[in-house]
């Protein structure tokens, strides 16, 4: 026997049951429903000798996957990156997750459970990334890159769209870069060494995160083959100067070196600077004069004064005239 019609019944969430709909069609459509309301409905068929039994009921709550989330925050924290995001409107039932998508070199996004736990750090909804672990593979981010993030949120229904990447906060910091070598300070003599160096002081040269300590060593004559520490690897130390006395010869020649040190790690060293303990000749005793009587010329004779670490290679004469 033909069915000639389907009524469909719903309890208006009241469990007042009235009718709904009249249609041959196999679905009907009800709008302006409550979200995070459940419903109940149940459908019977006509034929031409009347109503058919109703189906048993069916319910459903009227909810959705989470609207699409906002775009993160990223900021640095230390040698971290923490990536902080807002729960979205749930859609009328709860969040339970979130899934943090990272970008890479290449422009895609892709998800580190190991790094950042959606679902884990849902509570608190935040996460501290290593700076090392952006810059390593699969991000490999380079220096001062933008580090970019997406956040998926997840209810019962499924799963949000992807949230649009942040498009400002934190970039990509690294250790320093080789500093330029030291130089010879103006103090340096037969018993001690001045070193002085330039701090750094473009962001680019210190990697985007300040310098903490410079870390001086000397090969105390050796010729580069080993090296001592002077100052800056433990205590830090800021300081762009250092006299050297201790245990230096007169005469000998010094190599120094110099690096840096910001929260991510020492950077490398700079080229050797070569320094002798020694500088310009004292001052001489004064000269006697005397008439060559094989010539009759006037003889100048002097001491050699204290050469102060380095040959003497010439001597300047000076003699004055009749005006002085």
């Amino acid at each position: 026997m033909a069915i000639t019609q389907y009524e469909v019944f719903w309890d208006q969430s009241t469990d007042n049951w009235v009718s709904l709909a009249n249609t041959t069609s196999l679905f009907t459509l009800k709008t302006g429903l409550s979200g995070g309301v459940t419903y109940s409905f149940k459908v019977r068929a006509y034929n031409k000798f009347g109503a058919g039994p109703f189906t048993s009921v069916v319910s459903v709550q009227t909810s959705q996957p989470p609207e699409t989330p906002a775009s993160p925050t990223l900021t640095i924290v230390g040698a971290h990156v923490k990536i902080a995001w807002v729960a979205p409107f749930a859609n009328y039932r709860p969040v339970l997750g979130y899934q943090i998508l990272i970008g890479t070199s290449a422009g895609t996004f892709v998800e580190s459970k190991a790094l950042c736990d959606g679902d884990a750090q849902a509570a608190v909804a935040y996460c501290l990334v290593d700076m090392h672990d952006l810059r390593a593979a699969p991000f490999n981010l380079a220096y001062d890159t933008l580090v970019q993030a997406q956040v998926l949120a997840r209810n019962a229904r499924g799963w949000s769209a992807a949230s649009a990447p942040n498009s400002a906060g934190a970039r990509i910091q690294v250790e320093p870069l080789a500093m330029t070598a030291p130089a010879r300070g103006s103090a340096t003599g037969p018993t001690q060494i001045d070193v002085n160096w330039s701090a750094l002081t473009i962001a680019a040269d210190y990697g985007g995160s300040s310098v903490l300590s410079y870390h001086l060593q000397y090969d105390n004559g050796t010729n580069a083959v080993t090296w001592r520490d002077v100052i800056g690897l433990a205590p830090d130390s800021l300081a762009t100067s250092v006299i050297v006395s201790s245990n230096v010869v007169s005469g000998t020649q010094y190599g120094f070196r110099v690096r840096a040190r910001n929260i991510f790690g020492w950077g490398p060293y700079s080229a050797v600077t070569y320094i002798k303990a020694a500088r310009e000749p004292g001052v001489p005793i004064a000269p006697t004069t005397s008439i060559d009587s094989a010539t009759g010329g006037v003889a100048i004779a002097w001491t050699a004064p204290d050469a102060r670490g380095d040959t003497i290679t010439a001597y300047l004469i000076e003699i004055a005239d009749k005006t002085g």
